[in-house]
Formats: structure tokens, C-alpha cells, sequence
């Protein structure tokens, strides 16, 4: 419960009253509601020297503060006389209808009435008073009369009025900041509040703390440009906006106690604290949603790049409407122009060839008769004259009565497949059949051969039940013993950018039965142009063969074509640099079959996304950096650097991994140690051999890291208890052509590249790396790199 005393700002009240009461002769008070006088001012010395002295006199002075303070709302205005003998009037302080206490003006006479002296002076015998004094005291209590009384029951309403409407503010203030507190302290939302005089953070909620990973005490006081990763004046630039309410959102990439960058989207204004003026800021990360619209945008842009390079364009149809929406390929495929749109299907027909239109509203009224959508063919013919192929096809959708009101589909220009077919029918018929009837299977495999997934065409020409007989397998695992050697080379020559595809492997399917195959590979990459899987199109070409050596002299067009065809996928593969296509197929699988999938086949379909991810980003990461070196892209920058601060820094990115494991890593390095190397390729070698020292040692091992030195070179050794290294393997460790590889102690991965990075690293910056090891005992890696030049 809110007591008056707490809503009140007493020195200011006080004051007032004293000034007021001394100009007025006239005495006030402020009594809560437990008789307990709160402010008062202008009481005579009756009240100062006796009646509030005396215990008799003072217990009537306070039953008559009590029963002032709890007069009802109708009496607030009638005299009272206390039980000391003198008048007083009273008014009602009220908070939220209820009231808190009483303001009084009085210890009056009435001009007209006669003060009985002998009852007064009863009283000082009573209470011991000195009677000449006390009855001094009692002439001087003001006299009023009756209209005097009037103007001061108006005053004192007036006067509790405004109390009561301090008292009020005060309450709606005190409330307000309550629920601020609460608001602030307890929101999941990132807040802070900001000074925008100097810039200091000045105070945090504990989601902002959790947030940046600072402490309460941490980032209270810090200044904003500690978190904020623009130059000092847009921050101040961004704060004036905010506190004129110009603008009140904001994108920032903010920093967090670790180094960690995210985007974020702040909504800011001002908010006075105590009486201060400070900027809130509410924050919201926005970093994953960022990310989903760059990715997004790369999609829709890689499927008008798929669209115009397998010039497919897409359509919509709304039925009920009449309206068709057209992709911009469509418009480049019937050879108008955008600013002459397709807005409906009869605009589409005006462009069908007149010999195949009667074909093609036939089987247009055939789907939508029937609901189920089957592909067909016909020409059109372009505004400047040429005949091209279309191919059709599409799906309807179906409302609650069956009846068809949606349409989406895509037509194909075939005008070159058609040719293609033309010219096959004219050299061979036999041929073209077989062309025709030749599915091509695709598979996409992680960057060590993996499969992670598999068309239908791939599951028929495989001989597989269905595509889980695919799925975890190594593409390896279906080449003749005959080609494998051949294929494993051609694999090589891929990862190493050498392959000229496509090449010809004898395959087995499931029933162990041997065919040819023209296969063609290339390696996705992401938006960043970074190797993350690699396509594979395969063809039986068993028969192919067979006519290979007749249709070569008959048909050097034929060829021709088949290396366009060829170049067309390149081009597609090499365009699609969407981190998700390497995981389509199998993330489709688990979109369309998650009903009829087991927990456990589920878990192993999660397993196999998680190992490929783990595994290619190791992969890319060092591939992509030797693929530079080798490239002569890398150029070293070698100046004096510290490497011990380098390698604890590295030490620290690898804590995770290391506690992970159990494994304790220990630094015996001096304070500073220089070396004449690049920082970055140094860090390159440390985050190889460190990792490797983790990866290969047991649970509960021993990484230790020390330098030796001489006059002209320092060594930094990176010593594990791990599995150790067969002598006969070590020279294997830095050759390409022969990598040595093994899965770590918990099965992790491994690349087979990174020592010979860290080597080619080495070489570049005028360094070594040797390796001492023992079988069962542990592994000793040293890095030497020259003091100076």
C-alpha cells in the first residue's frame, strides 16, 4: 500500500507553508490518515509550548488529527473543534480514490464567540502550566469570523487539490518507473540504455549482457563505439537522428565481447531516467534473417541463370482469373519483348504455330478437364519469322470440389534438341532411338566421393532397390576393377583442376553386372566460390559404343552437338554456386519421406549431412588454400611478427576441440619470440598442426607446444601423446600423389591436405617442417622459420 509521506516531496511543502502561513498568520498541517502530522507551519505557542508538550493535552491533539484525517468526503468542509478547546477545518488529500490524509488550516476563535478563560485554565492546573503564560498563549489565537471562514475552507480545498495533484504525479511517476524496472530487467529483448551526452553505455538489461557477453558491471560505462563498429561520427550522427525523433530504426553491425560480429536492427528514441535525458536502444539480431535474404537473392539469380542457360521459362495461370504470369525466359523464348506482356492465354496463343494449334488447345482442355497435367509439344512462331520447338508441361492444383483453378508449369525451347533428333534420324535411326531412350543419372557426391544424392535415373541404370542402395556409398563402389584405377585418377585430376571430362568407365551395377558409361563431373562451388560437392552425369553408353567407330565417319555433326550438350551442363554446375545444392537431393528425400522414415533412418540421414558439412568445410578450407599457392596467387609478406602471440591465439581457437576430447594443451613458450613470416599463412600452419595434434591424440592426452632456437632460426614444436606415425608413412605425409591418410582417435575426418599446405606454407616463407614420430608414443611437428633475412 502507497503511503502519503512516499508521494510527497516534504522540504518543498514545508517551505511553502512556512512562507505562507507568516504572511497569512494562520496555522497548516498535513496529516496521514494514522494521525501522524506530516508538514506543518504557523502553529501558535499554544499548540508549540503546551498542547503538543504535555502528554494530557498532546493524546487530545492527536485524536483530534486522527478523527480530522478520517472525516468522510461529505464533511470535509464543516469547523471541528479539537478537544483542546480551539477550531480547525479540514480537506481530504485522495490518491486513486482513496484517501491518503488531510490538509488542515486552523487553531482558531470565532469573532462572535465567547472564550471561556476559566476552562483553559482548568486545564493548566490539570497538565501543570504556568497559568500566566499559558493564558498569554491563549489570547494570542486568532480570531476569524464567519466569512473569514468561508474564503479558508475555499483555500483549503484549493490547496489539497494541488497536493493532491503532486501527490498524483508522483504516484503515476513512481508507478511508471516500477514498470519501466520491471519492463527492463525482465524483457528477452536486447536493451541498453545510452548517454547521449558522452556516449556511455549506462545501464544493460541481463539479455543484453547474455547478449554481448560482457558482465553487468563490464558494460555498464563502456562506450558505444566499444559495440557499435561504425567511425565515431556516424555514431554520433545515428544519435542525433534518434534524439531529434527523426528516426527511430537502425541496422548496425555490432561487436560482442569476443570479437564476434553480428548484424543487428536497433530501435532507439529518447526516455528520461532520473531526471536525465538517455537513448534506448532495443536490438534485435539479425544476422541469420540477413543471411536467409543474401541466400535467398543468390537462388532467385541462379534460377534465371538456370532458366536462361537451359532456356526453360516458368508460368503461372490462374484459372478463375484468366490471368497468366510469365518468367522473363518466356519472353526470351518467343522473342518479344516484356513491355508487350502475355497477361492471359489467349495472348499466348496468337504465337502458336496455326498447324499445331489445334493440338495444343486440345491438350490445354485435356489437363484442365482432367486435373492431371501431361506433357506435350508444339511450335510457335516468332515475331521476326522463326520456328521454334516448345516443350510444355506443368501441374494444377484443385480446389475443395475438384475443380481445377491454378496452374504453374514451364515450357523449354527443344528447337536444338530437335535438330540434334533430326539429324540423328537422317544418319541412324537406331541411334536416335537409343539416344532417346538413354537416361542420364545424376549424382552429387561430398568432395571424397560420397554419395548424398541420387536421381531415379541413377537408381533404374545402378540396378539399386531405391536410392538408400546409394545413399553413404563411395561413387567408387560401382566402377569395374578394370576402370578403377583409371577413375580414381580422373577423381584426382578433378579436385586438382585438371579434368577434361567426359570419360568413359566400365560401372557394375548392384547385380554385379558390367557396363559402359560416359561420365562427366564437375565441382560445385558456393557464392563465395568455394569447392563444397561435385556433379556427376552418367550415361549408359554400352550400345553407344558398339556404333561409336560407324557413326563417327557419318556424323561429325553429331559429335558436335554432343560437346555442346556437354558444355551446357558445365555451365550449369559452374553457375549453381548455392551452398544448399550439394544437400538438395538429400534434404528433398527427407522433406517427402520423413512419414515413412524411422527415427533411426532419420538419424542417419542427419549424420550423413553433418559428417559432409564437417568434412567439406575442412576440405575447402585447405583446398582453397593450396589451389592459391599453387597458383601463384599467394604472395608472402614476411616482417618480424611475435609468433608466441599468434600461437595463443590459435591455442585459444582450438580450446573447444581440445576440451571436447579431455586433452589438456600446455605452453611452454617464452613471453616473445620473433620470427621473419607471413601472419597469415603462419596461422594457417598452427590451426593444420594443432588440429591434427587434437584430432589424432586419445581422450585425456597431452598436446604441449615449446621452441628451441639458435642464432639464425627459431623452431616451434607442436607435441601430441597420440597414435604416432610407421616410419615407413612419414615421407608420405607431404606427398600429393600418394596422401597418407587415417580418421582421428574419435573418427573424425581427415583431408589428407593440410600438411601439405602447411609444407607449401613453409617453403614460402623460407621455413621448413619436420616430423618426429613413434608408433603408440605421440608425434612431434616443428615449424623452423629464420630470425631475419
Amino acid at each position: 500500500m502507497v503511503r502519503l509521506r512516499e508521494l510527497l516531496d516534504m522540504p518543498v511543502l514545508q517551505g511553502l507553508m512556512e512562507n505562507f502561513c507568516s504572511l497569512v498568520n494562520v496555522a497548516m498541517a498535513i496529516v496521514d490518515t494514522n494521525g501522524d502530522v506530516l508538514v506543518s507551519a504557523g502553529f501558535k505557542d499554544i499548540c508549540l509550548k503546551f498542547h503538543r508538550t504535555n502528554p494530557i493535552t498532546a493524546q487530545n491533539c492527536f485524536e483530534s488529527d486522527v478523527y480530522l484525517s478520517s472525516l468522510s468526503f461529505e464533511e470535509e468542509f464543516k469547523p471541528y473543534r479539537c478537544k483542546n478547546g480551539m477550531w480547525d477545518v479540514a480537506a481530504p488529500i485522495i490518491i486513486n480514490g482513496e484517501k491518503l490524509g488531510s490538509l488542515f488550516i486552523g487553531q482558531f476563535f470565532f469573532i462572535d464567540e465567547e472564550v471561556d478563560e476559566s476552562t483553559f485554565i482548568q486545564m493548566a492546573k490539570k497538565c501543570g502550566f504556568d497559568e500566566a503564560d499559558y493564558l498569554d498563549a491563549l489570547h494570542q489565537v486568532p480570531r476569524w469570523d464567519r466569512a473569514k471562514l468561508i474564503h479558508a475552507m475555499r483555500f483549503t480545498s484549493i490547496f489539497a487539490k494541488q497536493i493532491t495533484d503532486m501527490a498524483f504525479a508522483n504516484f503515476e511517476l513512481k508507478a511508471s518507473e516500477e514498470r519501466y524496472k520491471a519492463l527492463f530487467l525482465s524483457n528477452h529483448s536486447v536493451m541498453l540504455l545510452i548517454n547521449p551526452a558522452n556516449g556511455l553505455i549506462y545501464d544493460a538489461n541481463p539479455a543484453a549482457c547474455l547478449f554481448y557477453g560482457w558482465s553487468h558491471d563490464e558494460i555498464i560505462n563502456l562506450h558505444i563505439s566499444k559495440i557499435n563498429t561504425l567511425p565515431p561520427e556516424g555514431i554520433a550522427e545515428r544519435m542525433k537522428l534518434a534524439r531529434a525523433g527523426l528516426r527511430n530504426s537502425f541496422e548496425f553491425i555490432h561487436r560482442k565481447a569476443n570479437g564476434e560480429l553480428c548484424d543487428v536492427e536497433v530501435y532507439s528514441g529518447t526516455i528520461f531516467i532520473e531526471g536525465k535525458e538517455m537513448l534506448y536502444s532495443i536490438v534485435h539480431d539479425v544476422s541469420s534473417r540477413n543471411k536467409a535474404y543474401r541466400e535467398l537473392e543468390k537462388s532467385r539469380e541462379n534460377l534465371r541463370l538456370a532458366q536462361r542457360i537451359g532456356k526453360i521459362g516458368s508460368w503461372e495461370w490462374n484459372i478463375l482469373s484468366g490471368q497468366l504470369f510469365c518468367s522473363d525466359e518466356i519472353y526470351n523464348i518467343f522473342g518479344i519483348h516484356p513491355s508487350s506482356p502475355i497477361a492471359d492465354s489467349d495472348t499466348l496463343l496468337q504465337y502458336v504455330h496455326p498447324n499445331d494449334r489445334e493440338h495444343y488447345l486440345f491438350s490445354v482442355n485435356r489437363n484442365l478437364s482432367t486435373g492431371i497435367s501431361s506433357p506435350f509439344e508444339y511450335r510457335i512462331i516468332r515475331p521476326d519469322g522463326q520456328i521454334r520447338n516448345i516443350f510444355a508441361d506443368g501441374h494444377f492444383v484443385l480446389n475443395e470440389e475438384g475443380r481445377v483453378i491454378r496452374g504453374v508449369g514451364i515450357v523449354q525451347d527443344i528447337t536444338d534438341r530437335i535438330t540434334v533428333e533430326r539429324k540423328l534420324f537422317e544418319s541412324e535411326f537406331k541411334f536416335k532411338s537409343i539416344v532417346e531412350t538413354s537416361p542420364n543419372a545424376i549424382i552429387i557426391s561430398n568432395m571424397e566421393g560420397v554419395i548424398e544424392y541420387a536421381n531415379d535415373q541413377a537408381v533404374d541404370i545402378l540396378k539399386v532397390r531405391n536410392i538408400f542402395g546409394l545413399l553413404e556409398r563411395s561413387v567408387f563402389d560401382f566402377v569395374n576393377i578394370e576402370s578403377i584405377g583409371f577413375a580414381k585418377e580422373s577423381f584426382k585430376d578433378l579436385l586438382e583442376g585438371r579434368f577434361k571430362g567426359p570419360v568413359n568407365v566400365i560401372l557394375d551395377d548392384a547385380n554385379r553386372h558390367s557396363f559402359y558409361s560416359e561420365i562427366n563431373a564437375v565441382v560445385l562451388h558456393d557464392s563465395e566460390n568455394s569447392p563444397t560437392s561435385i556433379l556427376f552425369v552418367a550415361r549408359d553408353i554400352t550400345e553407344q559404343l558398339n556404333y561409336q567407330s560407324e557413326l563417327r565417319d557419318k556424323n561429325v555433326e553429331l559429335q558436335k552437338s554432343l560437346l555442346e550438350k556437354d558444355r551446357f551442363f558445365s555451365i550449369i554446375a559452374h553457375d549453381l554456386k548455392s551452398p544448399f545444392n550439394g544437400f538438395l537431393g538429400l534434404t528433398q528425400l527427407m522433406s517427402e519421406k520423413k512419414s515413412n522414415l524411422s527415427v533411426d533412418e532419420m538419424g542417419k540421414l542427419v549424420d550423413v549431412l553433418k559428417n559432409a558439412a564437417s568434412n567439406l568445410y575442412q576440405l575447402l578450407d585447405n583446398l582453397l588454400e593450396w589451389s592459391r599457392t599453387k597458383q601463384g596467387l599467394v604472395k608472402p609478406n614476411l616482417v618480424l611478427i611475435d609468433i608466441v602471440s599468434l600461437t595463443k591465439e590459435a591455442i585459444a581457437i582450438h580450446q573447444t576441440q581440445a576440451k571436447n576430447k579431455s586433452i589438456s594443451i600446455v605452453l611452454n613458450l617464452p613471453d616473445r619470440a620473433h620470427a621473419l613470416a607471413d601472419a597469415h599463412m603462419f596461422r594457417t600452419i598452427l590451426r593444420n598442426l594443432i588440429s591434427n595434434a587434437i584430432k589424432f591424440t586419445p581422450a585425456g592426452g597431452r598436446v604441449e607446444l615449446f621452441t628451441t632456437e639458435d642464432a639464425s632460426v627459431i623452431n616451434l614444436s607442436i607435441s601430441d601423446s597420440g597414435l604416432g606415425i610407421p616410419d615407413e608413412s612419414i615421407h608420405d605425409l607431404f606427398n600429393l600423389t600418394s596422401q597418407f591418410r587415417r580418421k582421428g582417435t574419435d573418427n573424425e575426418p581427415s583431408t589428407g591436405l593440410g600438411l601439405i599446405l602447411c609444407q607449401e606454407l613453409a617453403l614460402k616463407q623460407n621455413g621448413a617442417i619436420s616430423v618426429h614420430s613413434e608408433v603408440g608414443r605421440g608425434s612431434t611437428f616443428t615449424l623452423t622459420l629464420r630470425k631475419e633475412g
